[in-house]
């Protein structure tokens, strides 16, 4: 049985195959980017007496076949281009042969940069829209008793055809619109909740940062490169005569002269509001859970152009924290610096 393990970490899925007592039947394929854990890898595989395996890879290419693909806590990390070329050499390795199988954490513990999750129901929305047959099944499980949600997704490519890498992009961004709308259905769902335990606290967190990055795909790959749609903002933003001017009136105690701001790129303006939200979020999520509430903001906030000196406002007060902050995952000279980028850009914005 030829088993490749996309995403091997340190070779974790070794283990389950020595517990599964027919190590001595499998043929073991790790493909791992991070070339630093390969030693450890190959170690582990020498480890177990009876596993055939071969040296760690850092891509599918030279693979022809695989009776089981397995993806674990791996898919939530990938960009989209990274995985519709990832499911699409996965169908092709098992095409009527063989198995795929994504096994992730439905929820995560701590949230990690660009994440962007997807459960069983967003898996069966993009396969409807794929129009090749695929058998699809889902068993949950959790993480220890009163633990997090696992869910492992078992796919059967039975089709003749093979799908094209175009078209799984196509399923996956006609489905994207929906996915956000569920996610923030689930965040809106819990947030009006009495409940505030810490549990459901990092929950509601991981439901906002979720829907967020959810949001920016959808403006990535479906909206145009510009941050906001003029038509939906008739009553906020005024719009020059210029066709790519985005005209903001602000009037903050930081600028009380209510001058008009000239947007003239706006792809540049929507990425740093984008890096702006997700440091807020972030912040909230690891750092202090109160700190939305201690600026009156809420997650709908985050999107309203008019709340940026607020935005501004709460950016320098992560600046200052940030510098005698000492928290493993979070903290880092970078993150500084990136914060510090920010708040100048920012101040030219405001201050225009």
């Amino acid at each position: 049985m030829r088993i490749v393990d996309i995403g091997a970490g340190y070779g974790d899925l070794i283990s389950a195959i020595n517990n599964s007592g027919i190590a001595s039947k499998i043929f073991y394929i790790p493909i791992e980017i991070d070339k630093n854990k390969w030693k450890k890898i190959e170690q582990r595989c020498r480890d177990s007496k009876d596993l055939e395996f071969i040296e760690s890879k850092d891509n599918i290419d030279n693979i022809k076949k695989a009776d089981l693909i397995f993806f674990i806590n791996v898919f939530h990390e990938l960009d989209l281009p990274n995985r519709v070329s990832n499911l699409y050499n996965a169908f092709r390795l098992t095409q009527k042969q063989g198995k795929v199988i994504i096994h992730e954490v439905v929820i995560l513990p701590r949230l990690e940069k660009d994440f962007f999750m997807w459960d069983k129901d967003d898996y069966e929305l993009i396969l409807s829209k794929m129009n090749v047959k695929i058998d699809f099944k889902c068993s949950t499980t959790l993480t220890h008793s009163g633990g997090l949600p696992l869910q492992t997704i078992c796919l059967y490519y039975n089709d003749d055809n093979l799908i094209s890498e175009e078209n799984i992009k196509s399923a996956i961004i006609t489905s994207l619109e929906q996915i956000k709308n569920n996610w923030f259905n689930r965040y809106h769902e819990e947030s009006v909740k009495q409940n505030t335990t810490k549990k459901r606290k990092r929950y509601i967190a991981f439901l906002m940062a979720q829907h967020t990055y959810a949001e920016t795909w959808c403006k990535e790959h479906i909206s145009p490169p510009n941050l906001f749609k003029r038509d939906n903002l008739k009553k906020k933003i005024k719009s020059d005569e210029k066709k790519d001017d985005i005209v903001i009136d602000h009037n903050s105690d930081n600028n009380p002269s209510e001058k008009n701001t000239h947007l003239q790129k706006d792809s540049k303006f929507s990425a740093k509001i984008n890096r702006l939200k997700r440091e807020i979020i972030e912040y909230h999520q690891q750092v202090d859970h109160n700190f939305l509430t201690n600026y009156e903001i809420n997650y709908g906030d985050l999107s309203d152009i008019n709340k940026l000196p607020i935005l501004f406002e709460m950016l320098k007060d992560m600046i200052v924290k940030n510098e005698n902050l000492r928290m493993i995952g979070y903290s880092s000279e970078e993150r500084k610096i990136q914060l510090k980028s920010l708040r100048d850009y920012f101040i030219s914005i405001l201050n225009d």
